[in-house]
Formats: structure tokens, sequence, C-alpha cells
């Protein structure tokens, strides 16, 4: 799962949104262990909140990364379906 965050400023965007958002996704991990998510964001007080994100994720068993470009983002969260598909998991 990639989450474009660019565009978006603190004042859209505040760590309460972060800390719900984040909630939101634990019941998910169940039925999708092992996800990877990877936000991409080079915006510091963006990056501050997505502490809160990036716990709560975890708690889904699920990897976070924070990438500076899309490019970035589709390498890291696609590297585990490439890596599947090329040993036929």
């Amino acid at each position: 799962m990639i989450d474009d965050l660019r565009d978006i400023s603190t004042t859209s965007f505040s760590r309460n949104d972060a800390d719900v958002t984040g909630r939101m996704h634990i019941p998910a991990g169940a039925t999708n262990p092992g996800l990877k998510v990877a936000a991409i964001c080079t915006d510091a007080r963006i990056l501050s909140l997505l502490e809160v994100f990036e716990t709560l994720l975890e708690k889904a068993g699920w990897e976070f990364k924070v990438c500076a470009t899309p490019e970035e983002a589709f390498g890291w969260a696609g590297s585990e379906h490439r890596e599947n598909n090329a040993t036929g998991r």
C-alpha cells in the first residue's frame, strides 16, 4: 500500500488524524498480515506525525517505510511481490 502525502499540510493533517488512520488499520492486519505500507513524504512537519502512524502499523503486523519519491515507494513496497514471483510463491 502506498500513501502519497506530498500534497498535504499540517493544517489539513494532524497528529490525531495520523492516530485515527493508524488505528483503523489494526483490524485489517488480521486479514492482511505482512502488508508493506510506504508513505511518500519529505515535509519534516508531516514526517514527525508519521511516528504515531508507524507505531500503530507495527501493531497491525505491517512493515512501514517513509520514502522520498514514488519510485522509491513502489520499489520498496513491490520488492517482496517480485521476490515471491521469482521463487514461485
